[in-house]
């Protein structure tokens, strides 16, 4: 039988002091030690169950409580917006789960991708990262190697073949800008906006050599800021449904976007096929150009301002006539603001099929003061909105429009005032 510490050292003091006296006598002596010792030992512990505090309810360890804290931080879930192709937009916590879930305070609801114009997941400056930039409009963040291979390897393990680079971009600059790269045209596009015109001789991720008819070659250091990116081919959307924004500034352009997976995404497309992204690194999925044309990214045929104004003083596409970022229902948004009575008129594309744009008073009329939003197809009313102040929720302008139409005008009308045309698209068959 085991014996614990204490009845050992029972036993071997009772050798000592019973040394003369018979083993069995030794023994007895020293089992009926130990079992007085025992009731002592168990009233003992009797005693303290009586006075033990009762246990303390059920606590998270500290480390279990920061464990979950970071998982819900890292949830795919986050608050956004979606706008479908349609118009209507939807707010709330979007979610990726084998298609987009849009959770509001009432309802969920699974939006089917092939129904979303653009849904945004966390909002981003629309910036054009360091890293190249393809033909087919993907923007691919990181460094990259020798424009001189055959195929250019980027840090972020992907390589593509160097025909498809269309931009190799050096400095990040807003995507904005991009609309003052002439067509056409190989060169630099220098901090500032302007253009150097000529033929590229060589690249490599710090310099570029640039060959100008006039003012001879001339070497660009990227790294020294003397450059914002090197331009060898025009940028054609094409061949691609969807563009999936991540939040390092890469643009995807996709064939197919997989959503089956809670927390990551898969990309289609014959550049990259298969490429599964995480889903908490998804900023933004929209549909793609090649599907739609963005109103103020094409220029005016025609500014027609009132009487006294002129056509800069009437019209501000991508900010607000203030300077300051556009804002509608008071959110930042694309798009242009117009005063009372100017008509801005664009020669219609090929291929557009309806016109769709939020719209709304200027946050900065009186109150009591009310404008009019009205769309013109070769100068004949097709739609317009009711009178609005800028107190009111921005109103959805949708409308198809008439076959063979060659030019589409927008006015906002009224006394005074001016008034905001937010994310306007033309929807391509």
């Amino acid at each position: 039988m085991r014996k614990f510490g204490w009845q050992v050292s029972v036993d071997a003091a009772l050798r000592r002091s019973m040394g003369k006296h018979s083993r069995a006598a030794r023994h007895l002596c020293a089992r009926s030690f130990r079992m007085r010792l025992r009731r002592v030992f168990s009233h003992a512990a009797a005693e303290r169950s009586i006075h033990r505090k009762p246990a303390p309810p059920f606590q998270l360890a500290p480390w279990l409580v920061f464990f979950f804290v970071i998982l819900a931080l890292l949830s795919p879930t986050r608050a956004g917006s979606v706008q479908l192709l349609d118009g209507t937009v939807l707010e709330g916590e979007v979610s990726i789960d084998n298609g987009l879930l849009m959770k509001t305070d009432k309802t969920t609801t699974r939006v089917p991708l092939a129904s979303v114009l653009r849904a945004v997941l966390m909002d981003k400056v629309d910036e054009i990262p360091p890293g190249l930039v393809l033909i087919n409009g993907a923007r691919l963040a990181g460094t990259f190697t020798s424009l001189a291979e055959a195929t250019v390897k980027l840090s972020s393990g992907l390589a593509v073949p160097g025909a498809e680079i269309a931009w190799v971009v050096y400095q990040p600059f807003p995507a904005s800008a991009a609309a003052q790269i002439p067509r056409g045209k190989t060169g630099a596009l220098l901090p500032g906006g302007d253009f150097f015109e000529g033929t590229v001789k060589s690249a490599d991720a710090t310099t570029a050599k640039v060959l100008n008819p006039i003012f001879g070659p001339r070497i660009f250091d990227g790294a020294k800021k003397e450059l914002s990116a090197l331009i060898l081919r025009d940028v054609k959307p094409q061949g691609a449904s969807y563009e999936v924004v991540t939040a390092n500034g890469s643009v995807y352009t996709a064939v197919d976007v997989v959503l089956r997976d809670k927390m990551s995404i898969t990309i289609r497309h014959p550049l990259y096929d298969g490429l599964r992204l995480e889903a908490k690194d998804v900023v933004e999925i929209r549909a793609s150009p090649a599907r739609y044309y963005t109103l103020d990214d094409l220029k005016p045929a025609n500014i027609s301002a009132p009487p006294g104004q002129s056509p800069e003083q009437s019209f501000a596409a991508g900010k607000g006539l203030d300077g300051a970022p556009l804002k509608l229902g008071g959110k930042i948004v694309r798009g242009f603001e117009s005063t009372a009575n100017t008509a801005i008129t664009w020669d219609v594309p090929a291929g557009a099929t309806a016109f769709i744009a939020r719209v709304g008073a200027s946050s900065s009329m009186p109150t009591a003061q009310k404008v009019t939003f009205a769309l013109y197809a070769d100068s004949r009313l097709i739609i317009h909105s009711g009178p609005m102040a800028s107190t009111d929720a921005p109103a959805l302008l949708r409308t198809a429009l008439p076959p063979g139409t060659k030019s589409l005008s927008l006015r906002v009308e009224g006394a005074a005032g001016s008034g905001v045309w937010g994310e306007p698209i033309l929807l391509r068959r």
